[in-house]
């Protein structure tokens, strides 16, 4: 596998979460990080904190994306988790923070190295650029399906 898939458990794949607002999707994840000790307590708050200053939010066409992060003193080890929305919910936009940007798609990154940083998000970048690639994501049916079409965009995309 590759750096991006090798970083997805399938634990932290979640279809059809339903949430009000980004505070409560993030905490869904990050407690799922958190109870299988892959990211420590002060995670969820360094991701908060860093979306105010740095807003994760892409503006890529029917499906938007968001892909929050933190600096790796607040994780343990590697691990993507990621939330496909029942409905979107708003976060800034990168390019503009004061715009906002209603999310469908979540890919929440705990990398522990920082050097392991630009080269997972450029590569999530590089298949999220392709909105036929968002599509398949955000209309994938189960896990299994989701993760099958990361793992073929990460070979076309090496």
């Amino acid at each position: 596998m590759g750096i991006l898939c090798d970083s997805i458990n399938e634990d932290l794949v979640i279809l059809d979460v339903d949430v009000e607002d980004k505070k409560d999707v993030l905490g869904i994840l990050a407690t799922k990080m958190l109870e299988m000790n892959i990211v420590k307590d002060t995670y969820l708050q360094g991701v908060l904190n860093r979306e105010q200053v740095y807003p994760t939010g892409l503006l890529l066409g029917d499906f938007n994306v968001a892909i929050p992060h933190t600096d790796s003193s607040h994780v343990n080890k590697n691990a993507i988790a990621i939330a496909k929305l029942k409905k979107p919910v708003k976060f800034k936009y990168m390019a503009d923070p004061k715009m906002d940007v209603e999310v469908s798609l979540i890919f929440m990154l705990a990398i522990s190295d920082p050097k392991n940083q630009v080269p997972v998000l450029s590569l999530l970048m590089n298949i999220l650029s392709n909105q036929d690639n968002v599509s398949a994501l955000a209309n994938a049916r189960n896990k299994d399906e989701f993760l099958q079409i990361l793992k073929e965009k990460e070979v076309e995309c090496k």
